[in-house]
This record gives C-alpha cells, sequence and structure tokens, in this order.
C-alpha cells in the first residue's frame, strides 16, 4: 500500500470518528505526519478535549505510522507556499503549509478534511480531500 501523508484535520477526523474517516482507516498504517502536525494535533486535543499529554502521546502513538521531523528543505518550500497562500487568500496555518511541504518534498498524496485546500494549486502537490 502506497504512503499518505495526513493533516491535523485528517488526524483529528480519525479520532473523533468523523465523516472522511472511513477514507483515512486504511491509510494509517503508511501515514506519515510531520512533526508540526503532530504538535498541533497534541495542542488540540490538550487544550480542546482536556486529554491527558501522556494519553495524546500513547493515541498519537498508535494511529501514526511514521513522524517526519521538520526540515530545512520543507521551510523554504513553506515559504514558497506563503507567497501563493497571501496572494490568494488561502488562510493556511503554518501546520497546513509544513503538511503540505512534506507531501511535495516526500512525493507523497496529502490527505485533509480541510476544504480551504480545495482550490489550491500548488507545484507537486497531490492533495486529497476526504470529504
Amino acid at each position: 500500500m502506497k504512503s499518505a501523508i495526513l493533516d491535523t484535520s485528517a488526524i483529528l477526523a480519525i479520532i473523533n470518528n468523523e465523516p472522511g474517516s472511513d477514507v483515512i482507516r486504511p491509510l494509517l498504517s503508511n501515514s506519515i505526519v510531520s512533526s508540526v502536525n503532530i504538535a498541533e494535533t497534541s495542542a488540540i486535543l490538550v487544550s480542546r478535549y482536556k486529554i491527558p499529554l501522556s494519553d495524546v502521546k500513547t493515541l498519537v502513538n498508535q494511529l501514526i505510522g511514521t513522524v517526519i521531523n521538520f526540515t530545512e528543505e520543507q521551510a523554504y518550500i513553506v515559504a514558497e507556499l506563503e507567497a501563493v497562500n497571501r496572494e490568494n487568500g488561502y488562510g493556511l496555518s503554518l501546520g497546513d503549509k509544513a503538511c503540505i511541504s512534506l507531501g511535495i518534498s516526500l512525493n507523497t498524496p496529502i490527505y485533509t478534511a480541510d476544504k480551504i485546500w480545495e482550490g489550491l494549486n500548488f507545484k507537486n502537490a497531490n492533495i486529497e480531500l476526504i470529504r
């Protein structure tokens, strides 16, 4: 099975059993997530859902196949994405851009539940909306 990059919204869709989680579930064993998205997901689970950090770590480790540390190459892709983001008013967060940069650098499909990505057309970004 091919690898899949997951953004924070895709991870939360699985955790909350939201629409689109059926698309993500079969991809989990081969999933790849940026360390930036792990930070974003963990912060949401701790602050919004009041889940203790130790439980968040366990949950994330059970769900995610591989975590990739944010690299210098990805940082420069984020800079390029920011120009497109501002020019077109997409409203992408740093986590969004980190996820997209990981997908571009690994040439791997990126899965998201975030509708604002729908119109994003960035070179070498293979974005799949899950709902």
